[in-house]
Order: structure tokens, then C-alpha cells, then sequence
């Protein structure tokens, strides 16, 4: 029988295989074979592009880029030096930039990405790097900077610094990508108007921002030459009304946005926006949109409002979604029908749409999308996310046709709560060979099983889940059961996205010791005796040793460890363990690299929250997940709440007005404060009756915290308010000192009928539930208060 060598294949399948394997792989395995893959490897159309990065997945939001260190020497020793002068773009990571740049000039060389490098890191090189400095400066024309970033960390001025540096280093730049799109999530933002920043070259831009302020600031000329802007935008709220939105922008070719959270403001201010693009030939838009009072967005108001004033447009991609409060009882909503008919222009082309009128639902929602690809036979391979929602269950037949529907997926995520109907039908083994995150966090526990189940289902790259406690334990059989121990075994990160019993924490500290993590065992027992002869210092050292011998560096390890331990009913000895391990991972350079230390915190069951509640459950549930949202930790300190208000009232100072209302959320003075806390407060604010409100309203004012209201707490707490709202507010007196103090005193002695200089709380109350207007306002105390 004859073997086919691989010397045997021509050179035209050899480079189809090349162009297949990581770069790295064959610059070290192919070159100084023989005479011919030297000649393959070095071909000019294929060398020009040089990678120089190798990428592992610790999880599916834990990436390496590095090389390893022997494959390394041998490129830079044996190829780099016979390359050098073909290359035209390089992707390089910070561990080996250095190495790569310092010993060889490259005088081709105009394409730059730098993937994978800490923002600290970076700046450092842009700042005293002179190597990497006089490369921008003189030759790069096209860069990419990736920076790691963890979802939920608070944005850093650095980033806006090192993009302004990298404008004006760069000379010759044409095409800057400075963001990161992950997950359905737009990380790596920052803040544009606190910095100055210009550019005479730039053309084609790519780059997260904050808010909407910073893209009007991109778009107000000091770019000149910008033609093409893809960019996105973490919150769509107010602006600050202090940049033009009606100039025009006759440069402007192609423009992309996208905005995963919801947006009140898209005829406000978006339409506007658009209005300003005159010559533009492409735009993609990918929206969350809620409206008041008004209908679905569909064709026709898209064209009136925007196609119209855009007469070279030639491609418009589009994916909308339109929220509406089905309580407008004076709208006619729009069907499925009407909307697939108001798309019928040619401008649209192919557009699908669906309307989701579920009963249960308090919207409407209305679902529109241009359909760039061509899908055929039921084949969609070029999908690599996919989003499965409904009110009727799916079934297991279902899931099969989307496994060969679907065949390169990565991201699957589920919401159905419907138990199956035909789960007793048989299970054929289904497959998702390159699926890495799957989210079951809105999903019944039957799909758990369909998933989970070694011989239902096969996930030979799942690295994360998010699911519910309460599944995860069921379809286990308590993490005790073989029937998952594949899957489950392959798992890198694990997160339970709803609260759990006291109980279920033991239960997942057990499956650390028993099931996933046996490594734990013997970092248990070594401090639990360490901890029992109030040995600190040996605790300390053998905790070290246990770390680092048992190579415990698998995050998923420490998140379930942490959501262990950082209980509030937890025993001494575990919460001693983990402060212990924390303070040990922290003051060590090798471990701090790691492992995530973070303060996490997970709240209480579903049951123990309705009772000290005046919610249901699956107001819960929703309450969670946007807190989840904001706060993936689900521990906010005071710098994160001030973040998170900053994005309601960019033009206003809410650092004093967050400091006092965060006093009051932070009830146990942990200096942060949990869903626990923010959920309570909520159900005070909304369900509470009339003196629980003026209870909560009082301790807001009492910042002293000695049950007395001053003259001087009030006015303190007013000012705040006034900072907060900032200049642009409807007051409808000049803002000053005297304003407020004359305000202050104005309140002060309605409250203070007994002149004695300080108000308790019976005076307080006394006084406000004998003023109907205060109680009408009381009453009407909602969300928006926190």
C-alpha cells in the first residue's frame, strides 16, 4: 500500500497548511528542514505578516499570547535575522515586544499590533520605551492595541492618556484599533473629555468609549481626516450639552455603533447624530432601544428620520431592538406583518424582524435585523454566537438541529424557564465541537441535563459556564455523580449566577475537596491545624507551599473557594483561611499575576431575600441581574458607586451625593455594600409604608449618624444634590452659596418647631406626615432615588 509523504503534497496544499497552523508552529518546526519548506516558509506573500504570538485559553475570558521560551530563542536566533527586511506587519505580545524590537530594525515594517499587554505595562513602554517610540514616530501607519481587561473593573484615565499619547507619537498613523469587543460586552473604555488630543493623519478609527459626550468629542474636527469610525459605546445617557450635535460631517464614509445596554435617548440624541452624515456610504448600527409613548422602530422611520439624509448610502447593516411599555394603551402597536412591509425599500434588503408579545412580559418588544449573510440549506457556519430565547420550551430534537445548524459556535446562550415537554424522548449524543461559554443562567434545569451530561452531549472545549446553583446541583446529583464528571472536569470557570442556600455553600465547598479540586484537601487541612495551634506564621508559610507544590493556579479553584469563604455565616477558621489567603496572594509577586483577588459576595437564597423583602422571586431574579450587570462582583465599594453615577449625571459632581447615600447602603460599614443591601433599601423605597420611607429618608440626612438633624446636615446634603444635578439643572435661581444656605434654613425651620437647634426623628415624622405635599413625594419615592 502506498503512503503519501508530506513531501509529496505541492507547494499550493503545503501553504494551505501553513496558513492553517499558528505562525509560531511553523517558523519552528518547518524552518532549516530541508531546502523546500525553507523556500515555502520564507515566500514573501507569506513572511510579510508575522505573528509572533501563540494564544491559550485559561478560560474564556483569560487569554495568553506568550511564547514559549525555547520555541522563542530559536526564531529570534534562526529566522528574524533572515526575515527582518520582508516583514510589513508585526503582532507581537509585552513578554517578548522587547527581544523582538530592540535587537533587529524592521525598514518594511508599517502594520504594528500589540495584543495582550497590561495597561501599566503599556504605558510604561509609550513613556520610556525609546525603541518602540521612534517605531511609532517614524513608521507605523496601521495599529492595534489590545489591552487586558477584566469585565466590571472601573475604566482608567490611563487609557484615555495612552490614546492621546499615541496620537501624537504617531505621525505617519492612518488606522488606530484601540478596544476590545468580548462577550457581548464593550470593555477597555474611557473617558475623552478630560484630555486633549488631535490628528492630521488619522482616517480609520476603532475604539470604546464611555458615553456618548466622548464619540461627539471624536467627531468635533480635531480628527481632520477621519473617514471611518467604529466605535462603542458603554452608555447611551445624558450628555453634557457643551458639544455641537448638528454640524455636519462631510468626511465621514463609514460609521459603526454599537451599545449593548438600553438607551432612552436614540431620537434625541443618535438621530441627530446621523443627521450630520451627509456623504456617508456604510453604516451599522446595534442598539437596545426603550421608548415612551411612541411605536416599534421600523423602516419607514428609519428612512424618514435617517436614510433620507444620507443619499450616498450603499450598505446599511442593522440590529435593533425596540422596547415598549405594553401599558400605552392609546398605541396601536405594530405586527410582525407591518414591520417586515415597512422594510420593503430596496435600501434595506434582505431584514428579518420578529415581535415578542409575551403575556407575561410588562413590554413589548420588537426584534429588527438586516441579514448580510446568506445562509443555505439551514447552514449557518459563519455564526459564532447565538442568543436562543422563548416562552415554549425547546425540545431535544430542537437542540440537535441547531448543533448541525451551527457548526463553528463558541458562545451559546439559553433563556427558557419552561420545563421540557417530551423529556422522556430519547437523547441522541449531540455534539458542539468549539463551543467555550455557555450561559444557563435563565434556563430550566432540563437543558443543564441536555448539556451536562457526558452521554447526551459533547463539549470537548467548554472552558465556562454560568448557571443557577439549584440545576447545577440537580443534574450532579449533589456534585457527587459520574454522569458529568467529563464536562465538568474541563471546566475553568465557573459562575452561579443566583443566590444560594447556606447549605448549598457547604455543599460547593465539599465539591472543591471531593469532585473538581482535590488539590484543595490538603490546603484545607494544612491551615485548619495551622489555625488550631494559632501558628499564623507556619499557617502562612504552609499555605505558600501548599499553593505553589500543588500548582493550585486555576481560577475557577479560587472563585468557588472565594464564594465559599467570603460568607457572612461562614465558620472562623474558613473565613480565616481565606483573609489568609488573600493577604499570602497579594504579597507575592508570582501568585498575585494569578489568581483575581477580588471581593466577591454572594447573597442570599431566593427564600431568605423574599422574607426580608417585600418583593417575589422573579422580581428578584430581574433586580439581580441588572445589579449583576453593573457589579459582576457583587460587592459595590464606594469608588465603583460613584462610576456607576457618573454615567446618569455626566455633567453634574456626584462624589459628595454618592459618599452620604452610600453610607446608608452600606449598613454593616464593610466599606462596600451587597445585593443583600441594595435590594432592602429598594424594597423600603418602593413597598415600605409611610414611616419606613421617613426612616430611611432621615438616617440619609443624619451624616453624623447621632439621630439628630442640624441646620449644617441639611444644607451639606442639599449642596451635594445641588453638585449632583449639576450647572445645567432646571433651577430656576442663581446657584450660589447664600442660594442654599437661605434654602437650607428655609427647611430647617419648618422642622425645628421647638427651636431647640437639632431635629430627632419624632420631629421629623411629625412634621412630614402632617404636610400633604411631602407625603404625596414620599409616595412616590421610585427606583431612581438609588
Amino acid at each position: 500500500m502506498n503512503r503519501l509523504n508530506i513531501l509529496d503534497l505541492p507547494n499550493e496544499i503545503l501553504f494551505i497548511i501553513f496558513n492553517k497552523l499558528n505562525m509560531v508552529d511553523v517558523l519552528y518546526s518547518f524552518v532549516d528542514i530541508n531546502q523546500r519548506f525553507d523556500q515555502l516558509v520564507f515566500d514573501p506573500f507569506y513572511i510579510r505578516n508575522l505573528n509572533m504570538t501563540f494564544m491559550t485559553m485559561k478560560s474564556f475570558y483569560d487569554r495568553m499570547y506568550s511564547i514559549n521560551n525555547h520555541v522563542f530563542d530559536k526564531i529570534c536566533k534562526n529566522v528574524l535575522p533572515k526575515i527582518y527586511h520582508q516583514i510589513n506587519e508585526l503582532i507581537v505580545e509585552q513578554n517578548s515586544m522587547e527581544r523582538v524590537l530592540h535587537n533587529i530594525n524592521y525598514p518594511q515594517l508599517y502594520s504594528l499590533t500589540l495584543l495582550g499587554f497590561s495597561e501599566n505595562v503599556l504605558f510604561n513602554h509609550l513613556t520610556s520605551n525609546k525603541i518602540l517610540r521612534q517605531l511609532l514616530i517614524e513608521q507605523i501607519a496601521h495599529l492595534k492595541v489590545d489591552i487586558n481587561d477584566e469585565p466590571g473593573e472601573p475604566s482608567s484615565e490611563t487609557r484615555a492618556m495612552m490614546f492621546a499619547l499615541i496620537l501624537s507619537l504617531c505621525k505617519q498613523l492612518i488606522k488606530l484599533n484601540f478596544c476590545k469587543w468580548l462577550h457581548r460586552a464593550i470593555y477597555c473604555t474611557y473617558k475623552l473629555s478630560s484630555i486633549n488630543f488631535k490628528s492630521s493623519t488619522l482616517t480609520t478609527l476603532k475604539v470604546n468609549v464611555k458615553s456618548f459626550d466622548d464619540c461627539l468629542y471624536l467627531l468635533d474636527g480635531r480628527l481632520n481626516c477621519l473617514s471611518k469610525l467604529i466605535i462603542g459605546i458603554k452608555i447611551i445617557a445624558d450628555t453634557s450639552g457643551t458639544i455641537d450635535n448638528t454640524k455636519k460631517l462631510p468626511k465621514l464614509k463609514h460609521f459603526s455603533l454599537m451599545s449593548y445596554r438600553h438607551t432612552l435617548l436614540y431620537d434625541s440624541l443618535i438621530v441627530p447624530l446621523l443627521r450630520r452624515m451627509v456623504n456617508l456610504e456604510n453604516l451599522i448600527l446595534y442598539l437596545s432601544i426603550i421608548r415612551n409613548n411612541k411605536n416599534y422602530i421600523d423602516g419607514n422611520e428609519l428612512y424618514n428620520d435617517i436614510l433620507i439624509y444620507m443619499p450616498q448610502l450603499n450598505k446599511f447593516t442593522f440590529n435593533i431592538r425596540t422596547n415598549v411599555d405594553k401599558k400605552n394603551d392609546g398605541i396601536v402597536f405594530s405586527s410582525n406583518e407591518d414591520i417586515q412591509h415597512s422594510f420593503r425599500r430596496k435600501e434595506y434588503g434582505l431584514v428579518g424582524s420578529y415581535v415578542e408579545t409575551f403575556t407575561t412580559s410588562v413590554e413589548y418588544k420588537c426584534y429588527s435585523n438586516s441579514m448580510p449573510y446568506h445562509f443555505k440549506s439551514g447552514m449557518f457556519d459563519n455564526v459564532q454566537s447565538l442568543i436562543m430565547t422563548d416562552i415554549y420550551p425547546f425540545e431535544n430534537n430542537f437542540f440537535d438541529v441547531i448543533s448541525q445548524s451551527f457548526p463553528l459556535l463558541k458562545e451559546l446562550y439559553i433563556f427558557n424557564e419552561k420545563p421540557q415537554k417530551n423529556k422522556q424522548q430519547s437523547m441522541t449524543l449531540i455534539a458542539f465541537s468549539h463551543l467555550i461559554d455557555l450561559d444557563l443562567s435563565s434556563a430550566h434545569a432540563d437543558y443543564a441535563e441536555r448539556f451536562l451530561v457526558d452521554k447526551h452531549c459533547y463539549l470537548p472545549c467548554l472552558l465556562n459556564i454560568n448557571i443557577r446553583y439549584e440545576p447545577l446541583a440537580l443534574v450532579t446529583n449533589n456534585f457527587t455523580g459520574d454522569a458529568t464528571r467529563l464536562t465538568c472536569s474541563k471546566l475553568t470557570s465557573v459562575c452561579i449566577e443566583e443566590p444560594m442556600e447556606n447549605d448549598a455553600r457547604a455543599t460547593t465547598w465539599s465539591t472543591i475537596q471531593n469532585v473538581l479540586y482535590a488539590n484543595a484537601i490538603f490546603l484545607q487541612v494544612t491551615l485548619y491545624h495551622s489555625i488550631k495551634e494559632k501558628n499564623h506564621q507556619h499557617c502562612d508559610l504552609q499555605l505558600k507551599k501548599a499553593i505553589k507544590t500543588h500548582q493550585l493556579y486555576n481560577n475557577a479553584t479560587f472563585t468557588t473557594f472565594q464564594k465559599c469563604c467570603d460568607a457572612d455565616s461562614i465558620d472562623i477558621e474558613l473565613q480565616y483561611m481565606y483573609k489568609h489567603f488573600i493577604s499570602i496572594i497579594e504579597n507575592d509577586n508570582e501568585l498575585a499575576s494569578t489568581f483575581p483577588v477580588k471581593i466577591r459576595k454572594v447573597p442570599k437564597s431566593l427564600e431568605d431575600i423574599v422574607r426580608i423583602t417585600k418583593f417575589n422571586k422573579s422580581e428578584i431574579r430581574l433586580l439581580y441581574k441588572g445589579f449583576k450587570q453593573e457589579c459582576p462582583s457583587g460587592a459595590v465599594t464606594e469608588r465603583e458607586f460613584q462610576t456607576i453615577y457618573s454615567h446618569f449625571f455626566p455633567h453634574g459632581n456626584c462624589r459628595d451625593y454618592t459618599t452620604y447615600l452610600f453610607r446608608v447602603l452600606d449598613r454593616r460599614k464593610r466599606m462596600y455594600f451587597t445585593f443583600e443591601d441594595y435590594i432592602q433599601t429598594l424594597s423600603i423605597l418602593l413597598r415600605g409604608d409611610v414611616k419606613e420611607k421617613l426612616q430611611w429618608v432621615f438616617r440619609f440626612y443624619d451624616i453624623s449618624d447621632n439621630g439628630k438633624l442640624t441646620k449644617q446636615t441639611i444644607e451639606t446634603i442639599l449642596r451635594s444634590i445641588y453638585d449632583l444635578l449639576g450647572p445645567n439643572s432646571c433651577i430656576q435661581q442663581p446657584l450660589t452659596d447664600a442660594t442654599i444656605e437661605k434654602h437650607s434654613a428655609c427647611i430647617f425651620e419648618k422642622l425645628d418647631f421647638h427651636n431647640a437647634g437639632s431635629i430627632n426623628f419624632e420631629d421629623f415624622e411629625n412634621y412630614c406626615v402632617h404636610d400633604a405635599q411631602l407625603l404625596n413625594s414620599i409616595s412616590l419615592l421610585s427606583a431612581t432615588a438609588i
